[in-house]
């Protein structure tokens, strides 16, 4: 098995190709490309993009910069970036990890991308993990993924943003713990501490097992909680009428709109992993829990009024000031909702669509989850659910695990010594 080749203690060395370029790659390039012991490589699909990356890197002795403000004292640290390329050949052979740092929908591109030139004993991650991301390393790596070790985080570690392109990067603050899902089972000890001895920042986030890739997959908290607001905010819109300002997002949820469909969401995922885990009680589901639990112990310091979930998302801090996405209105007069906002095009067929796949698997029926896909479908001019099955013509543009030819649970749950791969 690959694992060793993480392992901090047994193979400190390694060569590590970060694909993405957006702000959770630049702080991954200044962090690991720190250690002495570490290549680190870029790989973009954008040329544009790699160009400035190389200019870039090129004025600044092949370095990016992290400045790290999440804990009482401020600190810099500078990564070396030993290339950049927009061409897989160039990077991925000899990597031992290829650690994938974009949405959800740009996956596809880089894993099948890297597969020709993946060697043995290459690892495959990716930050984060969104819904299905299993289905689809099974579907483009085949019969090697069983043999592969695989990680992906349920969230990001920090939050963070862009100071100059392919210069530098803020780390804002960092969470308390992540949890990650990771195959083989063998795997979790070494993966774990790569991660927290390379990635975590003055130790946080604590990295933690998640189990199983369902995990992530059903408790996908993005895809839970933006397209519900999005409906509790939109829904009795006339479709015509333009706004002066943007309206706020989670400072603006009712219970009885997005706060109580939020809550039949959770309802329904809890069912499906108490089906799940009836017919396969050996799959680690143990992180999925309710969005009450889970949001009112993420953000227990944060929440000034915990009387209902709406109430606890009006008053967390780190929520304040956030708005819905917003375009202009035909004829430049005020402002309408865009729906092409990652809040749908990411939260919807790499969210919701996957958790549907695994509730029509073990007969579940998800009417919160049904109204919420069918709304926004039709908004975003894609075509994913109907008549409550998912038969819809786009249903290939998603990782619901029914694209990839997995219809059963049996099919969907591989068991290997605990883990699901």
């Amino acid at each position: 098995m690959v694992l060793a080749t993480l392992s901090p203690d047994s193979k400190p060395e390694l060569t590590i190709v970060i694909a993405g370029g957006g702000n959770a790659s630049h702080v991954l390039l200044g962090l690991l490309g720190s250690n002495p012991k570490y290549t680190v490589r870029l790989w973009n699909v954008m040329d544009k993009e790699v160009a400035t990356w190389k200019e870039k890197l090129a004025a600044n002795d092949n370095q990016v910069t992290v400045f790290n403000n999440a804990g009482p004292t401020p600190e810099v640290v500078k990564g070396t970036v030993e290339r950049v390329s927009v061409d897989p050949k160039e990077v991925v052979p000899g990597a031992d990890l290829l650690l994938i740092a974009v949405p959800a929908f740009a996956h596809e591109a880089y894993l099948t991308g890297a597969e020709p030139f993946a060697s043995a004993k290459m690892a495959v991650a990716c930050m984060v993990a969104e819904g299905g991301f299993d289905y689809q390393l099974r579907d483009i790596f085949g019969e090697r993924f069983h043999s592969m070790v695989t990680f992906a985080m349920e969230t990001l570690p920090w939050a963070c943003r862009l100071t100059e392109y392919g210069v530098s990067a803020e780390i804002k603050g960092t969470k308390d713990k992540v949890h990650v899902a990771i195959t083989p089972d063998s795997a979790t000890a070494d993966v774990l501490g790569f991660l927290n001895q390379s990635i975590s920042v003055k130790g946080r986030p604590d990295f933690r097992p998640s189990g199983n890739y369902m995990a992530p997959t059903l408790m996908n908290i993005n895809a839970i909680f933006h397209p519900a607001v999005v409906i509790g905010e939109f829904e009795h819109w006339d479709g015509k009428t333009p706004f002066k300002e943007v309206p706020l997002f989670y400072e603006a949820v009712k219970q009885e709109g997005a706060g109580h469909l939020i809550d039949s969401i959770s309802d329904e995922y809890m069912a499906i992993k108490a089906a799940v885990n009836k017919t396969h009680p050996e799959v680690d589901l143990h992180t999925v829990v309710s969005v009450k639990d889970f949001f009112f112990t993420a953000y227990a310091n944060d929440i000034s009024d915990s009387s209902s979930l709406a109430r606890a998302m009006n008053t967390n801090k780190g929520y304040q000031g956030l708005k819905h996405t917003m375009e202009p209105a035909p004829g430049g007069e005020g402002l309408v909702p865009s729906w092409n906002a990652r809040y749908l095009t990411e939260d919807i067929p790499f969210g919701l669509v996957p958790i549907k796949g695994i509730a029509q698997a073990v007969g579940v029926p998800t009417p919160a989850i049904d109204h919420i896909i069918a709304w926004c479908q039709v908004r975003m001019g894609k075509e994913y659910i109907v008549d409550g099955k998912l038969t819809g013509k786009n249903i290939n543009e998603t990782r619901c695990p029914q694209r990839y030819g997995f219809y059963t649970i049996d099919q969907m749950v591989t068991v290997e010594k605990g883990s699901a791969v």
